[in-house]
């Protein structure tokens, strides 16, 4: 019986409910995806197994332990030895699910993997093959470093709350890596914790593409941040401008001619996350020349970071510009109040 013919009979049977001929039948096409390295159905059917009779207990733990020997058996072994250092330190479930989680990709010379100021959830870890990252700073290309079989790029928005790629990363040869989604680490925090910390240790003790643009002081920000006291009105929006639930304050922390950044009480974690790369409208006020200005921006929240207990601090890129007259304005206040502070 072919496998389709197996997964009617299955269904046929749990229409009927008879779930004592569906569970055998169903352990078989679990079997039988898994030994032709379909462990994506194989694992959907397991669950369908786990959902249909929780008592199989027999089926669900033998097709559980077949289908994780056969992932581990099926793994890319010069992948693993690259990489020795980062599966070393995980057990036999955590290796399939990071291996299997990954995607191989493929690149040619000259091919762009990674551009700077583009959304991109991945981690990329680095096969076979030679590329080069670099920053663009003011219109200027800066190359920040080599990479080779064994490095790694992406972390800077797979490890943060961060929306946008800090760098570039062109291909220099024939170039193959895996790619994996920020979705999965995401959802491993809930399931596979252990993972999630191993991972962020692996990367962290390589060191993070975040330190290495540090270590050369090529901060991306163009224009000058200056405190900025006050509350403001935030409205999330949708692609298209329209207003998404209701306006929310927040606590002002800085300003420049590019964007800004603020405080707002964010009490779940994937909350925070979720907001990463969304649409923002901010009104709030500043002096100029002793009177009040209204100041109305929209623009696009491009990272967000832990600020105090449950507030988050919230940066925000704006489609237009400020006008320099206004952030003269609010730097003249700053340094009044500096200068009354130090009297």
């Amino acid at each position: 019986m072919e496998n389709y013919e197996k997964e009617k009979a299955v269904n046929q049977f749990l229409s009927e409910n008879n779930i004592s001929s569906a569970v055998p039948i169903l352990f078989d096409l679990i079997l039988s995806h898994a030994n032709a390295g379909d462990f994506l159905k194989a694992e959907e059917l397991r669950e369908k197994l786990m959902a249909v009779d929780s008592m199989a207990l027999h089926e669900i733990i033998k097709s559980g332990e077949i289908i994780e020997q056969l992932q581990a058996d099926a793994i890319d072994k010069k992948h693993l030895e690259l990489w020795s250092g980062l599966y070393d330190m995980l057990n036999k479930d955590e290796k399939n699910k990071l291996f299997y989680a990954s995607r191989e990709m493929r690149f040619g010379p000259n091919e762009v993997v990674l551009e700077q100021e583009s959304s991109s959830p991945f981690l990329y870890l680095v096969d076979e093959g030679k590329l080069k990252m670099s920053c663009r700073l003011k219109n200027k290309e800066i190359m920040v470093k080599k990479l080779g079989p064994g490095d790694f790029a992406g972390d800077d928005t797979f490890l943060s709350f961060q929306a946008f790629s800090s760098v570039s990363l062109i291909a220099e040869s024939d170039v193959k890596i895996r790619k994996l989604p920020k979705e999965s680490f995401a959802q491993w925090s809930n399931n596979l914790p252990g993972l999630c910390s191993k991972l962020t240790d692996y990367l962290l003790k390589a060191g993070t593409t975040e330190e290495l643009l540090k270590t050369m002081k090529l901060s991306r920000r163009i224009y000058d941040r200056i405190p900025l006291p006050g509350n403001g009105r935030f409205q999330f929006m949708d692609n298209k401008g329209k207003a998404l639930g209701s306006p929310v304050k927040g606590s002002l922390l800085d300003i420049s001619m590019g964007g800004m950044s603020f405080a707002m009480r964010i009490t779940k974690k994937e909350t925070a996350r979720m907001i990463l790369g969304r649409k923002l409208n901010a009104q709030f006020g500043v002096m100029k020349d002793q009177e009040p200005v209204s100041i109305d921006r929209s623009g696009i929240i491009v990272s967000v970071g832990e600020y105090n207990l449950d507030d988050y601090a919230l940066h925000m890129k704006f489609d237009l510009l400020l006008d320099e007259v206004l952030i003269k304005a609010v730097k003249d206040q700053h340094s009044n109040e500096e200068y009354k502070k130090n009297l």
